[in-house]
């Protein structure tokens, strides 16, 4: 990829947020200027990202809990983690420009689909699954779908 190399990244850092767009034209140049294009299908993006996201689990296995801010890592290992989050982010916006979704609008739909399918008066402060916290609320006069609560489906 053009433009600052690694060690300039490390010593200035970024500054700012960076779009899902630039990363999706900064993955697209660099898989044109390696005619990779060509190998670049959603199923072996897919299994690439799945790949990815195993070497990102070997990182926390056996660890136990880890504490937000990750207090008692090294930065060695925390710069190896960021480089497989980057990993895991760089596949998954290629596969969906590869398969023509818009990343961005598909992950705010998905949130808003979320707020109604998990409403705050029903699940704030619990980690049941929403089966569980459905069949303890009952209702008198208001059936479940009008209020907006969704059946779990796995996802």
């Amino acid at each position: 990829m053009k433009g600052k190399s690694v060690k300039e990244e490390e010593e200035g850092g970024r500054k700012g947020s960076v779009s899902i767009e630039e990363l999706q034209k900064k993955m697209a140049d660099f898989a044109k200027e390696r005619d990779w294009d060509q190998f670049h299908t959603p199923r072996n993006l897919l299994l690439a990202l799945v790949g990815e996201v195993g070497e990102l689990s070997e990182i926390f296995q056996w660890k136990g809990e880890v504490p937000r801010g990750l207090p008692d890592w090294e930065e060695k290992e925390k710069q190896h983690l960021g480089e497989e989050l980057s990993d895991v982010l760089l596949y998954l916006v290629r596969l969906s420009d590869i398969c023509g979704i818009d990343l961005g609008n598909a992950a705010l739909r998905k949130l808003e689909l979320n707020a109604i399918k998990y409403p705050v008066s029903l699940c704030k402060g619990s980690s049941k699954k929403l089966t569980l916290l459905s069949k303890n609320t009952t209702t008198t006069t208001t059936s479940s779908s009008e209020k907006g609560v969704v059946n779990n489906d796995g996802e």
